[in-house]
C-alpha cells in the first residue's frame, strides 16, 4: 500500500540525493523508459523528438509547437509550446476556464494532479500497455479516510466500497473518480503514515526561486497530517505503481534556466526515475535514496517513510512556456507525493 502524502509544509529535514542524473545529451535529455508521445515543437527552428519519454536535442531558445494547448498570456516573451501535437490531454482540473496550466516551475508538482485523459493519455500503469489497457492492475480499492479508521476498519479499508466506512457514510470523497484514477491513496493515520526524519519543511516563499526548507521544524516519527473531512493532492499519492509506469502533467515553465529537482516520497532504496520534458529536455534517470526506516520513524516499510529530498537531479529549460511533463518510474516502486523545482 503506499501511504499517506503531506501537504508542501509538511516535509522534513531533506536528503541529498546519492543518485545519478546519467543522460547529459541534448539540453540535459538522453534516453528514457517512458511511453510518451512524439513531439513536433521546436527550439531554435531545429525539430527535436521525444520517443518513450525522454530524447531528442534542443538547441535554442525559441520556438513554437503544434500542440493543442496554447502558452498562457502570462508567460514572458519566446516563450515556447511544448505540448504535443495531437495529445488529448488537459490540465488537472478540468474546471479551469480557459482550460490551461495550474502547475507552474518553479514550484511544486503533485503526482496526483496529472492530466485528464485516462489510460493511454494521460497515464499507463504497464510499461508495454496502450489505450485502456493501461488501467489493467490499477488498484482502487486502497483509499482508507478517518471515518473508516474510527470505524475500526484496518490501514486498507476500501472507502471506494459505501459499506465499508461508519455504516454507509464517509466523509473522505475520492480525490479523482475511477475512470481517469491512475491508483491514488490517501495518507493514512492507521498504517501509520510518518515523517522519517525531523527537520524543516518544504515552503515556497513570496519571491523565491522556488520551494525552499525552511518551515517548522518536525519530529521524526511524527504522523502525516490527514485531511479528515476532506480531499486535496496535499494528501494524494500515486500507489501501487509498476516499474515503467507513466502520468503527464501539463506545466508553465516560467523562466529559463537549470532547476534543482527534490521531492517528498516513501522510498526503498534503488528506485529510479525519469521526468522527462520533450525535445531533450529531462533530467535522464535519477536513482533515490532509499527513506530511512528507524524505531523513531515508527515506519512498517520504507513506503511509509516519508522523506523530503533536496538536489535528487537537474533540468534545464532553454525558454519559458508550456511543457508537458512525463514521469516515469524506471526501476522498482515508491510512493510519491510532489516534486519540486527550485531555480539555481
Amino acid at each position: 500500500m503506499n501511504g499517506s502524502a503531506g501537504s508542501p509544509s509538511s516535509g522534513s529535514q531533506a536528503v541529498m540525493g546519492t543518485g545519478t542524473v546519467s543522460s547529459t545529451s541534448g539540453v540535459t535529455g538522453g534516453t528514457g523508459s517512458g511511453s510518451g508521445s512524439t513531439t513536433s515543437g521546436t527550439l531554435g527552428g531545429e525539430a527535436g523528438s521525444s520517443s518513450g519519454a525522454s530524447g531528442g536535442s534542443a538547441s535554442g531558445v525559441s520556438g513554437s509547437s503544434s500542440g493543442a494547448i496554447n502558452p498562457d498570456a502570462g508567460l514572458p516573451p519566446g516563450a515556447v509550446n511544448m505540448v504535443p501535437a495531437g495529445y488529448t490531454g488537459m490540465p488537472y482540473p478540468p474546471t479551469r476556464t480557459p482550460p490551461g496550466p495550474i502547475i507552474t516551475i518553479p514550484g511544486f508538482v503533485y503526482g496526483a494532479d496529472y492530466d485528464t485523459g485516462g489510460p493511454g493519455v494521460a497515464y499507463c500503469h504497464s510499461a508495454t500497455g496502450t489505450g485502456a489497457a493501461c488501467s489493467n492492475g490499477i488498484k482502487l480499492s486502497d483509499w482508507c479516510c478517518s471515518d473508516c479508521n474510527a470505524a475500526g476498519n484496518d490501514a486498507r479499508c476500501d472507502a471506494h466500497n459505501a459499506n465499508a466506512c461508519m455504516g454507509g457514510l464517509t466523509t473522505c470523497p475520492l480525490f479523482r473518480p475511477d475512470d481517469d484514477n491512475a491508483g491514488l491513496s490517501h495518507m493514512n493515520l492507521g498504517e501509520v503514515d510518518t515523517y522519517a526524519l525531523a527537520g524543516p519543511t518544504w515552503q515556497f516563499l513570496p519571491g523565491s526561486s522556488g520551494p525552499t526548507l525552511d518551515g517548522p521544524s518536525v519530529t521524526v516519527g511524527t504522523p502525516i497530517p490527514q485531511h479528515a473531512n476532506m480531499t486535496s493532492e496535499e494528501d494524494t499519492y500515486i500507489s501501487y505503481m509498476n516499474t515503467g509506469q507513466w502520468s503527464k502533467y501539463t506545466i508553465e515553465v516560467l523562466a529559463a534556466g537549470t532547476y534543482s529537482v527534490g521531492g517528498f516520497f516513501g522510498v526503498p532504496a534503488g528506485t529510479q526515475i525519469t521526468l522527462d520534458f520533450g525535445n531533450g529536455v529531462s533530467t535522464g534517470t535519477i536513482t533515490l535514496m532509499g527513506s530511512p526506516v528507524t524505531p523513531q520513524c515508527m515506519c512498517i516499510e520504507a513506503y511509509h517513510a516519508w522523506t523530503p529530498f533536496a538536489n535528487i537531479g537537474q533540468v534545464m529549460f532553454p525558454a519559458p512556456g508550456t511543457y508537458l511533463m512525463t514521469f516515469t518510474l524506471t526501476t522498482a516502486q515508491f510512493n510519491p507525493l510532489y516534486f519540486t523545482f527550485t531555480k539555481m
